[in-house]
């Protein structure tokens, strides 16, 4: 078996790494070695993760290490899970010097926004606060066609969603259209015997303690009381619909210090099994959302008031208004909490070509995809 592939990422590598871009999968065609950049781009998802187990685990401490690296091992193409910074550019300019052609692979597409006011009323000075970011989103794209087309040689599209795809979308780049991480791991459910329980699962993010808070130095988007009014909420929400509750606490959590009292109903890393089962999904905006629209579960959407004051609040109201979902307000007390058993079907579609599988894509595992076009490309 010979290296020729290698997944380069700039956290710290994680056993959902390996698990989403399919490592299992594509060990058994090539030996893939991993590229972990987190010591030199981002140094604190190194100190809140430990280590990943691989055998083909590179951890390095400089850019010349990675030289030095490239100088010993060949490599035909990089999976790249890199952003667009400086120092994510210089990595990739480093594969370049290296003839190691890049694979970028677009998955976890979301709605985009950009103020809290997108989807409500916009006055005069809203509009002109507006401007300058959508300038410098238009600039960031034409750069990225620009940088990308010398950078890329395949593009891995899983929505066709433009303003998120449009950087990679020049001629000279390959492109597969395929769909995300999370239809990947429905196809395997989709074999399993399907279970219908009567309760609404609650998808957590944990917007007290994720990690991603300390790694990109922000802070917590609401108070230490918030999940006690999500609880109550949750309480009387399932007893006016004569059903019981569960939460799926968010995959970086730790159950016996998550955020909710009732730990009995609190479950990790069962996110999809759950939405499969349940009779409604409650939820804000996490990317978990795919699995509840592909199994077709009626799905609520809730905010608070301090949500709705950071860019959380409009990713949850956009999220509610391209789905058509009912959405409640955690504080308010005039609330129908009686719901019915139905979804917006155009919707949930419109959102499954543009975010979870693109239209032109087969049921075939992603990676499967990806290593058919490879031999295809070294014939």
């Amino acid at each position: 078996m010979t290296k020729k592939l290698c997944l380069v990422t700039s956290t710290r590598f994680q056993k959902k790494d390996f698990q989403r871009f399919g490592l299992d999968i594509i060990n058994k065609k090539y030996e893939i070695a991993v590229i972990d950049l987190s010591k030199i781009i981002n140094k604190r998802s190194n100190i809140v993760f430990k280590k990943y187990k691989y055998k083909n685990l590179y951890e390095f401490n400089n850019f010349f290490d990675l030289y030095k690296f490239f100088k010993k091992n060949s490599f035909k193409y990089v999976i790249d899970d890199l952003n667009n910074s400086f120092y994510e550019v210089i990595a990739r300019l480093i594969f370049i010097f290296f003839n190691i052609k890049s694979i970028k692979y677009i998955g976890g597409l979301k709605p985009p926004i950009l103020f809290k006011y997108v989807y409500g009323e916009q006055n005069k000075i809203n509009k002109l606060r507006e401007i300058p970011f959508k300038i410098l989103s238009f600039i960031k794209r034409k750069f990225l066609i620009i940088i990308n087309k010398k950078l890329i040689k395949i593009v891995m599209i899983t929505g066709k969603d433009p303003q998120n795809l449009e950087g990679y979308l020049n001629k000279k780049i390959l492109r597969i259209y395929t769909h995300g991480y999370d239809y990947n791991y429905f196809l395997k459910m989709k074999k399993l015997k399907k279970l219908k329980k009567n309760y609404i699962l609650y998808i957590d993010q944990n917007f007290i303690s994720h990690a991603d808070f300390f790694i990109k130095k922000r802070s917590a988007f609401v108070g230490s009381n918030f999940y006690n009014s999500v609880e109550k909420f949750l309480q009387k929400i399932s007893k006016v619909n004569n059903c019981d509750f569960k939460i799926a606490l968010h995959p970086k959590s730790i159950l016996n210090k998550s955020n909710f009292k009732t730990k009995k109903k609190c479950y990790v890393n069962l996110t999809p099994e759950l939405i499969q089962q349940s009779k409604y999904v409650l939820c804000h905006y996490s990317t978990a959302v795919s699995f509840a629209i592909l199994f077709k579960k009626p799905i609520i959407t809730l905010t608070s008031i301090e949500l709705d004051n950071v860019r959380a609040g409009s990713q949850i109201r956009s999220m509610s208004k391209i789905l058509k979902t009912p959405l409640y307000v955690l504080e308010s007390q005039n609330q129908n909490f009686k719901l019915t058993n139905k979804y917006d079907k155009s919707s949930y579609k419109n959102y499954l070509n543009n975010y979870i599988k693109h239209p032109k894509s087969n049921n075939i595992n992603s990676w499967v995809t990806l290593l058919n076009s490879i031999k295809n490309e070294l014939k």
